[in-house]
């Protein structure tokens, strides 16, 4: 995976856990069955590439192209279920969703290149937004569940001025947080949601397989070769080597 900042890798990790919960498999499972799916999902080719490049806000795989139009909106009602399991709402999230229960894979690149405009905060042009609203050309339920949704997600709005700097965001944010901003996060908190405290369970195995693997005297290469093999991770060997050092300090080996 490409290096993130730690408010993104916290979100990463936190989706990682909810994948590999045994809960989420079920529903997964549920959704194969339903619509006809192998239980391990197709494999990727360049034609699924192709797919996936075309369109933003959903994915389906090049041998389902033809079924989108009777797919789209039950598989779409389904999936919207499953994300609102979690804390999170965006575009990529979703469309992580479809790939997964296509190939069986977390895409971690997709993901990644989304969260880096929406993770835990999103930015929105509000006039923009409500245009078509504004103007009466669209049926006003539309954009009421939209902005309901829109605000379970992001229920604390910071508006901004066209003339306010950098500087000005930063510093009323810093001076209002604690009074204005905070109060407002903890009234529709998850008590139980924590995403700074996941334990990424899949990078915890593959940390015990590298020492595991070292203490039998495997060299850099051969771990690397063995991970790849295994989890389908490209660890470079300064990687590894920093897996192995936190390790050994944590377990004082």
């Amino acid at each position: 995976m490409k290096k993130a900042s730690t408010q993104i890798r916290k979100i990463v990790n936190y989706l990682e856990a909810f994948i590999e919960s045994d809960h989420f498999q079920d529903e997964i499972k549920k959704l194969r069955i339903k619509y006809k799916i192998p239980v391990e999902g197709y494999e990727f080719s360049k034609e699924d590439q192709k797919q996936l490049d075309r369109i933003d806000y959903f994915y389906f795989p090049d041998s389902h192209k033809n079924k989108i139009e009777n797919l789209i909106v039950p598989l779409g009602e389904d999936l919207n279920e499953i994300q609102k399991m979690t804390p999170l709402r965006f575009i990529g999230f979703k469309k992580t969703l479809y790939l997964y229960l296509f190939h069986n894979k977390l895409f971690e690149d997709v993901l990644l290149s989304y969260l880096k405009s929406v993770n835990l905060c999103k930015v929105a042009d509000s006039v923009d937004e409500y245009a078509d609203f504004y103007r009466g050309t669209e049926d006003p339920l539309v954009y009421l569940n939209y902005l309901k949704t829109e605000n379970d997600y992001f229920p604390a709005h910071l508006r901004i001025s066209p003339y306010a700097s950098k500087r000005d965001i930063i510093k009323f944010i810093e001076e209002n947080y604690s009074k204005l901003i905070k109060p407002i996060q903890e009234k529709y908190k998850n008590p139980d949601t924590n995403l700074g405290k996941v334990r990424n369970r899949r990078k915890k195995g593959r940390n015990n397989l590298i020492l595991s693997l070292r203490s039998k005297g495997k060299s850099l290469t051969e771990i690397r070769k063995e991970i790849k093999e295994k989890t389908n991770e490209n660890l470079g060997y300064e990687d590894v080597a920093k897996i192995l050092s936190i390790e050994r300090k944590r377990r004082k080996v």
